[in-house]
């Protein structure tokens, strides 16, 4: 199953700065094949089914719903987890207001295409951390909600603990 971790940066001089995207990857890679085999869930063989981190200034992290992100002609499914960054004037390890390259309401009139996840930035002492939470939410609020990767569905039947 091929199975990949991504980060996508709307925000200026923010990527690998006081984290390492590829030390993320590398530790929720595994997490995401443990959740497939202890579930009993597959992908079909051809697909490769991406979880991308976006960093950006939002207002809380999200979680796109299943009818975004399907490539048939290129066989990936992509989930896209919207981190917001907070600014260094809320958090000790936020951003400059110059480095948001959007409004803060961009994701406003999108939002019937996301699902809230519940993290709090206040929870967490650095970027890292904070990050992974996001993306242990989101990942965990997918496979709940369920997602179609190739015609095949990939839901859990418990919560993930």
């Amino acid at each position: 199953m091929d199975i990949r971790v991504t980060h996508f940066c709307l925000l200026s001089e923010f990527l690998n700065v006081d984290f390492n995207a590829n030390d993320i990857s590398d530790y929720l890679t595994p997490r995401i094949h443990q959740i497939m085999q202890e579930n009993n869930l597959s992908i079909p063989s051809d697909w490769i089914l991406l979880f991308d981190a976006t960093y950006n200034n939002g207002k809380v992290p999200l979680v796109a719903k299943n009818k975004l992100g399907s490539y048939p002609s290129d066989k990936m499914k992509y989930i896209k987890i919207v981190i917001p960054i907070p600014l260094k004037s809320e958090m000790e390890w936020g951003v400059n207001p110059e480095q948001h390259l959007y409004k803060k309401g961009h994701y406003d009139k999108l939002m019937k295409n996301f699902f809230e996840l519940d993290v709090d930035y206040n929870d967490y002492v650095n970027r890292t951390d904070y990050i992974i939470g996001c993306m242990k939410a989101g990942i965990k609020r997918a496979f709940e909600e369920g997602f179609t990767v190739g015609g095949t569905k990939v839901k859990v039947k418990t919560p993930i603990l």
